[in-house]
């Protein structure tokens, strides 16, 4: 089943659980503006590039799958993961040591692509999700109005948002820990990368 709870950008905010959890088939997306999930788009700016969101998870929780959709696919591979921030959130906001490397995904076919994975995420927490590209499909992915969406704010002239941290990357195994240098950027529609919670 998928079901998408809609969310405030980049933020782990869902119904808190009691006991078993009534959404275990429930996929929550890490990105969704208010500008709607229903967008299609390339999953990144390009092709060997490794390209980060931040994540705040507010409750915690365990989560047993990864997911993203593709809508029209490319030859080749691409490989999604989960990096801790490198400090404080607070004061340092950049990927750190790699939590989760999904291997390849295939993402010749289109369809919904559901990556297992057994991991616990911690409450009051900033996370980094990353997309690396061996091929360039097109996603779903959530709409960002520009300039509104400048989470790391704007250039210098006020006219373009800063939204990820990418740079270019030979495609293979995450690196741990990410890679120094990253540039700002910004990508009109973000990737919607769904958590299944358990």
């Amino acid at each position: 089943m998928d079901i998408f709870n809609p969310e405030s950008v980049g933020y782990g905010i869902r119904p808190r659980q009691v006991g078993a959890s009534p959404f275990a088939d429930m996929w929550h997306p890490i990105h969704d503006s208010g500008g709607g999930i229903g967008v299609a788009s390339p999953i990144a700016t390009g092709g060997a590039r490794i390209e980060a969101w931040p994540y705040l998870e507010r409750n915690g929780g365990n989560i047993d799958a990864y997911s993203f959709r593709v809508s029209a696919g490319a030859a080749g591979n691409v490989r999604v993961g989960i990096y801790a921030n490198i400090g404080d959130h607070l004061r340092i906001v950049y990927p750190g040591a790699l939590v989760f490397d999904s291997g390849n995904v295939d993402v010749t076919a289109a369809g919904h692509k559901v990556i297992n994975a057994s991991l616990a995420l911690s409450a009051n927490t900033l996370y980094w999700f990353v997309i690396a590209t061996g091929a360039v499909p097109t996603v779903r992915c959530a709409s960002t109005p520009s300039p509104a969406w400048g989470i790391f704010g704007l250039d210098s002239t006020l006219q373009f948002p800063r939204n990820f941290l990418g740079a270019a990357f030979a495609f293979g195994a995450l690196p741990n820990p990410f890679p120094a240098g990253a540039a700002l950027g910004f990508i009109t529609n973000a990737p919607t990368i769904g958590l299944r919670f358990v």
